[in-house]
């Protein structure tokens, strides 16, 4: 437990920091739908005039775009890239934590297994990003309730915050696996960036509709916006995809942690 709850206490202050970010960009931009929708005809020819490749890669979906839940979605969009950075990082160096700083020879002489510390490690992570996005849920609720006004859809609004949750953990687990297998990270934001952004990139402008396999690639396009705002659910093989890529990443790291040589001083 003391583990856990260092963990969460060493965390804390990223993770308000993300999560306060995420909290204004959304309120922000949910200020503008009124003057979005006032402006409807200019918008949408302004839209219109970019090329496919550049509304894929910046989430604009321009059948959608007007509707109260469609705007959301895209305002989403960012959000997402906000939480799957805060996801990834935490995955990274929360157990890289004690080689990178050197102290991995003092916690291994605490009364503690590595799957005590790895499941308290993780169970700290996890806590963290369930924490994130309820908090973001429940104030872009209000922020949606009290700026648009508009009637919207309460199951599309769950399942599109839903998949920003689940995009998160693949992230972290991601984050898991990288953690375990490098060495001595100098930074793991950088480590961050690229295979977040290596991800994004991937979802811009690899994947496009003539080539939908390419989804499985990248976890930004498990989740399309245009499917759940139509069909109000998921994509089953996609949820299933994402699913069990955070079951292996986090199983695949509990095997390495438990078994790896740790670096002394």
């Amino acid at each position: 437990m003391n583990i856990y709850i260092h963990e969460l206490k060493t965390n804390l202050k990223s993770s308000i920091s993300y999560l306060i970010g995420m909290i204004v960009f959304s309120a922000f931009y949910v200020s503008f739908y009124q003057v979005f929708t006032d402006e409807a005809f200019g918008f949408l020819k302004m839209l219109e005039g970019f090329p496919p490749a550049f509304q894929n890669a910046f989430g604009l979906d321009i059948a959608n775009i007007m509707s109260p839940m469609g705007y959301y979605a895209f305002v989403l969009f960012y959000i997402l890239l906000i939480a799957s950075i805060q996801g990834m990082n935490l995955g990274v160096s929360i157990l890289s934590k004690e080689e990178r700083e050197k102290t991995a020879d003092f916690l291994m002489t605490k009364p503690a297994s590595r799957s005590w510390i790895m499941m308290s490690k993780l169970d700290a992570a996890i806590t963290i990003i369930i924490l994130s996005n309820l908090v973001l849920y429940l104030t872009s609720y209000l922020s949606v309730t009290y700026i648009i006004k508009d009637d919207f859809s309460f199951k599309v609004f769950t399942l599109l915050h839903l998949s920003v949750f689940i995009v998160e953990m693949i992230f972290l687990s991601i984050g898991f696996l990288i953690g375990v297998f490098l060495k001595r990270i100098k930074s793991t934001i950088s480590i961050t960036m690229a295979v977040v952004f290596g991800f994004f990139a991937i979802g811009a402008f690899a994947v496009n509709a003539s080539d939908d396999k390419m989804r499985y690639l990248t976890p930004f396009k498990y989740f399309d916006t245009s499917y759940i705002l139509k069909n109000e659910s998921f994509e089953l093989s996609y949820l299933l995809v994402g699913i069990g890529v955070i079951l292996v990443s986090l199983v695949v790291s509990y095997l390495i942690y438990v078994n790896k040589d740790i670096d002394s001083v």
